[in-house]
């Protein structure tokens, strides 16, 4: 069971049942935990009682998509850049067969903060990143984007 968090104007009150196991095989305890602050937001709180130093993150998986066409224009791959993150990389040899149709797809775990996803920010989910076209005569980069879908399609400006 996760934290209960409930806000009141001047009051954020956290109750959570901890367990601390005795492992003598006969007996466990169970301590109930819970926690009043007051005058401080959920963020606040997180803020003070996570350390700051070690980034909190979890992994969302990302499928990047794009058009087999874009590679006949003289395109020879383009480059996903995760902020944050790996960056991926779609080009002609990676593009499949699938039912008679061809498709260019690869998978990129993108992390983002535990912090957005446990106070519910709206930031929870959104990840951002930048497609480079890379092409003979040299790369062109798009500006910034961020998104929230587990499906993201780039394609050739």
């Amino acid at each position: 069971m996760g934290p209960v968090v409930q806000e009141t104007a001047a009051l954020t009150e956290i109750k959570e049942s901890g367990r601390v196991s005795l492992r003598t095989g006969v007996t466990e305890e169970r301590i109930p935990v819970e926690l009043r602050v007051a005058g401080v937001t959920p963020e606040a709180f997180w803020d003070k009682v996570v350390n700051q130093t070690v980034r909190a993150t979890y992994q969302k998986a990302i499928q990047v998509k794009t058009d087999p066409s874009v590679f006949e224009n003289g395109v020879k791959s383009l480059l996903v850049d995760f902020r944050d993150s790996d960056s991926v990389e779609l080009e002609p040899g990676k593009c499949t067969t699938e039912g008679g149709q061809k498709k260019c797809a690869v998978s990129a775990p993108v992390r983002l903060p535990v912090r957005d996803f446990v106070l519910n920010t709206e930031n929870k989910g959104k990840y951002c990143y930048t497609v480079s076209v890379i092409r003979a005569d040299g790369p062109t980069t798009v500006p910034e984007s961020c998104k929230t879908a587990t499906i993201l399609y780039v394609g050739v400006p």
